[in-house]
């Protein structure tokens, strides 16, 4: 169920991850990356009764993340 009473902005979004790393005795790697995608509706504020213009936004963000140590 949305919060929102627009129909147009569900406030769905979805995420895609995943990743690998590995590990030896001294040392260790690790990598992932997660793409999220989301699409909102955004309106101002009319100084006019039925002038409200809105804006579709299409949100993705990409991100990618290493990791590495190293044991003493």
């Amino acid at each position: 169920m949305s919060p929102f009473t627009d129909t147009r902005n569900d406030a769905e979004s979805w995420i895609y991850s995943g990743g690998f790393g590995f590990r030896t005795g001294k040392a260790y790697f690790d990598m992932s990356f997660s793409h999220a995608t989301r699409t909102d509706v955004y309106g101002m504020y009319s100084p006019t009764p039925g002038s409200n213009e809105v804006v579709l936004n299409d949100i993705k963000a990409n991100n990618l993340l290493f990791t590495i140590g190293f044991k003493f």
